[in-house]
């Protein structure tokens, strides 16, 4: 081979060497990967019922982290979220994933896909997340991934207690019978004018459900249960039930010694916010808008009071999940993001930016933005929820077993077996 040949031969190497140096540091083609990539990539659709603002700089962040996802946020009404789902399923334009309140997620159940077990062990849920987010654990698998805990506490008014001679709130439900006397108010016609407590009625108490939810499951309760993974209702296992009522609605029966509330007074979170209320039991989220909406009220949370003798002290939580749609378009890059969502940094920061406990336990020693961050945290702590199937239905069950003791339609028991029947015939469907 002579010398010219030679020297094209080693030019045509060299242009074939540069433009595979190209390629390679263009990312075109692949070193080390196999054909088929499985990197989570696209877009990533979440409708949830927080506020958008409050997403925005986590979202920012879990974009820019990713680099191959795109994350897009679309604020909905956790009313509307049911029949929106159910159309854009059906429309072919469903979201990849919901981040709702637990008793949302539980409405639409039927459209979400639940993680295995065998891709994220039950143990290590157990492990990551506290107590209330147990809720989420179903036969089949995960239906959602805790992300904070709303926990039930007890506001309470400074002033009323202080100028009734208290210096605390109750920690033990039946004190409130030792209070009453030297806090509730009546006029000469024997109208109430200052309260104790918004107990024994329903539709002037704001959290009504949530309340009797929250004295049940602290008697032991469950209210629904799994039994060969089936839910079916506890309401009238245990005579405990009927305790819990007959002490709720005593607080409204006008010839009790501890009679505190009626229907005529205003809606109780109102009423706490005129300073004509001394306990209000609300959700811990709930101290910004009180502040809001009264800044002059001299107010501060308590952790709810136990039943007494109890061994472990319980109040209700409401939990934010991020779940998978079962017809969501990308469903890996979603179940990245969820994971994302659920861990410990973007728990943490969404835990801060809504003033709430992150519902992962490896938070727990983290320093808290909130003025009431331990308050909340340790309230956070014993919280516990209950698989609520329809919201709207159960409350109305909760409602009428009320009303029909109130009006003497039904005794207690009576009371507590129609909604038990009817709770059971509401988780059949």
């Amino acid at each position: 081979m002579d010398s010219k040949k030679f020297s094209i031969i080693l030019i045509v190497i060299f242009i074939i060497g540069a433009i595979f140096a190209v390629l390679l540091f263009s990312g075109a083609i692949k070193v080390g990967k196999s054909k088929t990539d499985t990197t989570p990539s696209g877009s990533v659709v979440i409708w949830g019922t927080l506020p958008q603002a409050s997403l925005s700089d986590i979202l920012d962040k879990i974009n820019m982290s990713t680099k191959t996802i795109s994350v897009t946020y679309i604020e909905k009404d956790a009313n509307t979220i049911p029949s929106d789902l159910t159309k854009a399923t059906l429309g072919g334009f469903s979201p990849d994933i919901i981040l709702a309140p637990e008793d949302t997620i539980f409405q639409i159940s039927s459209l979400i896909k639940s993680t295995p077990y065998t891709s994220y062990p039950e143990s290590l849920f157990r492990q990551s997340f506290m107590e209330a987010g147990e809720v989420f654990l179903d036969k089949d698998g995960i239906i959602a991934f805790p992300v904070t805990i709303d926990p039930l506490v007890f506001f309470y008014n400074r002033d009323v207690l202080s100028v009734s001679g208290f210096s605390q709130p109750p920690l033990i439900w039946d004190e409130l019978f030792i209070m009453n006397d030297l806090i509730t108010l009546k006029d000469a016609s024997g109208t109430i004018t200052r309260a104790l407590i918004p107990f024994g009625q329903f539709d002037n108490v704001f959290h009504a459900k949530d309340i009797l939810a929250a004295l049940m499951l602290q008697s032991g309760n469950k209210i629904v249960d799994t039994t060969s993974g089936v839910k079916i209702s506890t309401l009238a296992d245990t005579t405990d039930t009927s305790k819990v009522i007959n002490f709720f609605t005593s607080f409204s029966d006008p010839i009790s010694n501890v009679y505190a509330w009626n229907r005529a007074l205003p809606e109780a979170r109102d009423t706490f916010l005129v300073g004509k209320l001394a306990f209000y039991p609300g959700f811990a989220s709930e101290i910004y808008t009180l502040r809001e909406k009264n800044p002059n009220l001299n107010f501060a949370p308590g952790q709810l009071p136990q039943i007494r003798g109890t061994e472990r002290p319980i109040t209700l939580a409401h939990v934010l999940g991020v779940s998978l749609t079962k017809s969501a378009p990308n469903p890996n890059a979603a179940y990245s993001v969820m994971l994302l969502l659920s861990g410990q940094e973007f728990s943490g920061a969404l835990a801060d930016t809504l003033g709430l406990p992150s519902a992962r336990r490896d938070t727990i020693n983290k320093a808290t933005t909130s003025s009431y961050g331990n308050l909340f945290l340790r309230s956070a702590l014993i919280g516990r929820s209950w698989f609520d199937p329809n919201k709207d239905a159960t409350n109305l069950i909760f409602k009428n077993m009320i009303l029909n003791i109130n009006r003497g339609r039904s005794s207690v028991d009576q009371a507590i077996s129609q909604a038990n029947i009817e709770l059971r015939s509401l988780l059949s469907q």
